[in-house]
Parts: structure tokens; sequence; C-alpha cells
């Protein structure tokens, strides 16, 4: 009896080492780097000629001073409750139409708003989005509106340096514009920021008849625009080209392939007297570092690549 309680305590002193110093080595490197560093890069700064072959000026200092790097590639997660995807280059109209109906009680898909969209390689004009919403028996209007007259619920016309875009509002603050990408996911901007992409154009949903939506914003002074108009208005959706990575701090489990300290397999079964070293993936918990991908975001239809900035 007394040797196996002598063996358990062996083991347990063992591990307790081990614990210990993964640990210690896991946070070796930098015990005073936040839990999070971003290299923050502008997008428009940039360089479109060696845009295949930028890597961020941290990637580079990471390299010269020796540290490894954890070869995965994270992307960002997106949250895109309550948000309709697009599936392609040309549908944000669509799916922003899909989003903003579902949040009054329907359950559209992309590809069924679609076959009443008139979506084609020139994107998707305000003036077919009001017509298919019509056609699920809303009334719809296109106006000229700054983003103080924005409501939840409006289909809203970007341009962000030259890329059309329609997206949907999903929350109004003093401070932010909370949106419903079609794109991105649910994503926000500040009022400043919002208004430095906001092109002042935007569908009007209602599910009261045509007259008293009309004759409402009529009372709130803002202007209608006519079928003319509506016409000319399109968002083809936002195209993105990988530009390079960051260098970001995570804590967590991650999986290590290195020397691990192991119970030795004698016989065909494990033997918790006798150990070994061994190369194998382990679990580790502390500090790593990932790349997280940069990306451009630039108009379908223009060869050129013109900068976008989408913040989480």
């Amino acid at each position: 009896m007394l040797k196996i309680n002598r063996s358990i305590l062996i083991i347990c002193i063992v591990s307790l080492f081990l614990i210990i110093g993964q640990i210690s080595a896991s946070d070796t490197d930098s015990m005073e780097i936040n839990d999070t560093i971003n290299t923050d890069l502008s997008l428009e700064q940039l360089n479109d000629s060696n845009i295949d072959n930028f890597e961020s000026e941290e990637l580079e200092k990471t390299k010269t001073e020796g540290e490894s790097i954890d070869e995965t590639v994270e992307e960002k997660q997106k949250d895109t409750t309550g948000v309709v995807m697009a599936n392609d280059n040309y549908s944000c109209g669509p799916a922003s139409l899909a989003t903003a109906l579902n949040r009054y009680g329907l359950d559209l898909n992309l590809n069924e708003v679609s076959k009443h969209t008139n979506t084609s390689l020139n994107g998707t004009s305000m003036q077919s989005l009001i017509d298919a919403a019509k056609f699920y028996g809303f009334s719809a209007y296109g106006v000229e509106v700054d983003a103080k007259g924005l409501k939840e619920n409006n289909i809203v016309h970007l341009n962000v340096n030259g890329c059309e875009h329609w997206t949907v509002i999903s929350k109004v603050t003093d401070t932010h514009i909370f949106l419903a990408d079609s794109t991105e996911g649910n994503i926000n901007f500040t009022i400043e920021e919002f208004n430095s992409y906001f092109s002042n154009k935007s569908i009007i949903l209602s599910n009261n008849s045509q007259n008293d939506l009309k004759n409402g914003l009529i009372s709130n002074q803002i202007t209608i625009l006519n079928k003319d108009q509506c016409l000319k208005i399109s968002g083809k959706g936002l195209k993105k080209k990988l530009v390079g990575y960051r260098i970001v701090w995570k804590y967590g489990w991650r999986q290590k392939y290195g020397w691990v300290l192991r119970p030795k397999v004698v016989g065909g079964h494990v033997s918790f007297s006798q150990w070994e070293y061994v190369k194998a993936y382990h679990a580790v918990w502390g500090k790593y570092k990932v790349k997280e991908p940069i990306y451009k975001y630039y108009y379908v239809s223009d060869e050129r690549l013109t900068s976008a900035k989408i913040k989480k």
C-alpha cells in the first residue's frame, strides 16, 4: 500500500514540475507586453505597387529579433447574427433587403430575394430594391437624408472611397451607427466615420400603406427621390484582396509540437513507474502570436484597388 502511495506522489510531483515549466516557458519572452497588441496600420498607407509582397513592420521587427511566430493564420470571427450574408461580389443589395425584411418577422434567404431584384454584374439599383420590397407587401421609398434622420432597418447606400455598397442600419446611438452588413456582419462606425462614407441616400421601409409612409416622410421634411434618381443609384458590393498580416498576441490553449514527458508503454500497457521524453503534439497554455490577415477592399467593377476601413 505504501509503495502505491509513493508512486502516486512521484507522479504528482513530476506533473507539477511539468506544468510550472510550460507556463514559465510561455511567458519568458515578453512579460511586459499587453494581452493584445495590433500593428495599427491604416489601409490607406499601403502601397498598391508592392501589394503582393507586403509585410507589416511589426512582422519584420519580430523576424529580426529572432522571436518565433505561430504560423497559424487566424481570421477575425465575424458576428453574422441576424444578417443575411452575400455569397458573391454583387449581391449586397438583395442580401441587405432580406436582412431588413427579416427584421419585420419574415424568413427570407438570399436566393429567394435575388429573384426579384434584377441583380447583375452591375449590382442592384435602388429602384430594384424598392420594387422587390413592394413584392413582399411592404411600402418603400428612396430618400435623401442625413445621418441624424436614419432609423433602424433603413437600407443605406455607402460610398467607401469609390466602392458603392448597400447595408442595413441595425441601431443608432448618439455616438455610433451599427450596421448589419452583408460583407462584414455586425459592425459599427462612429457618427463621424459613417458620415464620411454615407452618400445620404437611403431606402425607407414600412409595413404601413404607401400613402402613410409618404405623408410621414413629407411631415419630417425628408426628400423623396423620383424613379429616375433611384435607377441611377446602385451598389455592387465590396471585394477584398489579401495585402499582408498583422501580428497579434493572444492567451489560451494551443497545440504545440515538441518534447513532452509521458508514461512509457511497456508490453502494450502504460507504465506509470517508467517515463520517457517523446516528440509529440501537446496542449500548452500561455501567450502566443498569430498572424491576422489585412485586406484591401475595392469596387468589383474597378481593377484598381481602393482602400476601405471596416471596423469591428
